[in-house]
């Protein structure tokens, strides 16, 4: 099978690491026609060297199946700009995260291609460094049966989960990128481990409860797209979202994109529209709006 991975990143770059060893072929798709600084600090640089890297989408007319793994400040333009040349493949959204405004990245791919796209979520407790060494990862296919059946080809070297809830899949990664940020934000200002213990209870339970009113199912906030996600991001030194929590508590600037604080904004939004009360969010929001 031939794989499109539309992003060369850290995450990208491993995902091709990993699909290959699967034993399938790769095109990665970049910006620059170059591997990302992350790709090249996070991933097994032997085993990426040999795989194609273009600027061109048309070179990945011919793939069986696309992977978006761009972050979602470059999501949409980068849709845009592939939309011509795509051949109908079935596409699997990889990248984690939400837009500002509340919009899925499943609903803003078929605004894009059509409501015929047959769209995928690939999510779940998954470090680049770490897939890229081969080291155990359990990640949540969501989709149909052909994405369910194409995920069993080329993520074999992932522990899968599999589900038909695409919404609660993309909600469930976004969120813990939230989590992950007020932890890290609590833990500069001091705050105790009982209180920590609280806040990301409470937090938990309002993403949950936006999932639930925009159609998500809850058992799926407790899968690996959703508690497996916040465990490793939460707590995690290594995490960019964690670290960034930490950014805003010292009044550091974030540099880049950082999916959490995107998706902050973006749960907000989807709570007014739903009607649901999310103070901890709130509280976070106000927080980076304050930098």
């Amino acid at each position: 099978m031939k794989v499109g991975i539309i992003g060369s990143g850290g995450w990208g770059s491993a995902l091709a690491v990993a699909i290959k060893r699967a034993g399938h072929d790769c095109v990665l798709w970049s910006h620059s026609g170059t591997l990302g600084a992350e790709a090249r600090k996070q991933c097994n640089i032997d085993e990426i060297t040999n795989t194609p890297i273009t600027t061109n989408f048309s070179d990945l007319t011919d793939a069986d199946v696309w992977l978006m793994v761009t972050p979602s400040e470059f999501y949409y333009e980068t849709m845009q700009k592939s939309r011509p040349f795509w051949n109908n493949q079935p596409i699997i959204i990889c990248a984690k995260g939400i837009g500002p405004r509340g919009g899925l990245k499943s609903a803003g791919l078929s605004e894009i291609f059509g409501s015929d796209v047959n769209v995928g979520m690939f999510s779940g407790p998954q470090y680049a460094a770490e897939v890229s060494d081969g080291k155990l990862t359990g990640s949540t296919v969501a989709g149909d049966d052909n994405i369910i059946r194409i995920g069993r080809e080329i993520f074999r070297e992932f522990v899968l989960e599999e589900t038909d809830d695409i919404i609660g899949t993309q909600l469930g990664g976004a969120g813990a990128n939230v989590a992950a940020v007020l932890m890290g934000y609590l833990t500069e200002n001091g705050a105790a481990e009982n209180e920590r213990a609280l806040r990301i209870t409470q937090i938990w339970d309002e993403i949950r409860a936006i999932g639930r009113a925009i159609g998500a199912r809850d058992e799926t906030f407790a899968g690996l797209s959703g508690l497996g996600e916040l465990i490793l991001k939460s707590n995690s030194k290594t995490s960019r979202n964690y670290a960034s929590g930490r950014d805003v508590a010292a009044g550091r600037a974030i540099i880049g994109t950082v999916e959490g604080v995107v998706a902050t904004k973006g749960f907000l939004e989807l709570a007014k529209k739903a009607g649901v009360s999310c103070p901890n969010i709130e509280y976070l929001d106000e927080k980076i709006r304050g930098l």
